[in-house]
């Protein structure tokens, strides 16, 4: 049985509070027995776009506007490279604040993916928003493995009955989550307050996924919204240089064990940090709104 399978039973018949400490274990034993390092990073998380078509309260996005950007295809094809030389069999995300269905590209970077990493584990994390049957069908005909479908309020009308049709239709390829409810939603560094949120006591963020972001900075985690912290670019660097960089390996050994420096770690172990203000990169939304946009709005490429 192969990571995709064993990843579909666990989500099938496991809650998460019981699912994310075993998955964890699981995930250190394979990452020992393939790179020598039980914390290897778990999947890789490719910034395609910064473009989103929700903006949730728990959510960066809603305080931000989310601009019409795209990875050009040279820092796409680098990111396969860079893989490619670790000989990459795990997760390739293409998600960090953006939703990867609004990309007219996907079907055709999935496919990429698929030749360069024969091995690697396309997955697509959404809101599911913009999926239909024709385009879930062409993903998994392009080498998804997974959809992660995750459901925000207001629900888009159709968005359950759609959903549970495509379950239906391909069961071992779907996880849907509820939010709130099944979604242990973070205060992405200090940024929002979610419903519920619960400081860190330890954290395994730099492990879950490497983050390329749209120019190619592979950044402290998922946490990093505003991409501040980036610990190098893969057109100067490879992800095993990147990876090991001695500052970066300490501070998740750090984190790991309970123990927060930066602010934006603070921030997530509910720390007093001083107030930092957005980068001046940083574009307010005139007007925050929760309200999803309408599929028209699904963007071309820039």
């Amino acid at each position: 049985m192969d990571l995709q399978h064993l990843t579909w039973l666990a989500n099938r018949l496991m809650p998460t509070r019981i699912r994310r400490p075993i998955s964890s274990s699981f995930m250190r034993l394979l990452n020992w027995r393939r790179h020598g390092d039980p914390y290897f990073f778990r999947a890789v998380s490719v910034e395609i776009s910064r473009w989103c078509n929700r903006a949730c309260v728990y959510c960066p996005n809603h305080l931000f506007e989310t601009p019409r950007e795209f990875m050009t295809q040279e820092v796409f094809d680098l990111a396969l490279q860079r893989m490619a030389e670790i000989g990459w069999r795990g997760f390739v995300d293409y998600v960090f604040y953006n939703e990867p269905l609004a990309d007219p590209r996907l079907v055709s970077l999935v496919q990429q993916t698929k030749r360069a990493l024969p091995r690697a584990l396309p997955r697509i994390i959404s809101n599911g928003d913009l999926l239909t049957r024709e385009l879930a069908a062409r993903l998994i005909e392009a080498g998804v493995t997974h959809f992660i479908l995750t459901r925000h309020l207001p629900e888009r009308p159709g968005w359950r009955d759609r959903v549970q049709s495509l379950v239906r239709e391909w069961p071992r390829y779907f996880t849907v989550l509820e939010s709130p409810g099944q979604v242990r939603w973070t205060n992405r560094g200090g940024l929002v307050t979610p419903e519920g949120f619960v400081p860190f006591t330890s954290c395994d963020a730099p492990e879950n996924s490497l983050v390329i972001t749209l120019n190619g900075d592979v950044v402290l985690c998922c946490n990093d919204y505003h991409r501040e912290h980036a610990v190098g670019n893969i057109r100067e660097q490879s992800l095993l240089e990147i990876w090991q960089t001695p500052w970066f390996a300490r501070l998740r050994k750090e984190v790991r064990q309970g123990v927060a420096k930066l602010p934006i770690c603070k921030s997530c172990f509910g720390l007093p940090t001083p107030q930092r203000p957005p980068p001046k990169s940083a574009v307010f939304r005139r007007a925050p709104d929760s309200e999803p946009a309408s599929a028209a709005g699904t963007p071309s490429q820039a």
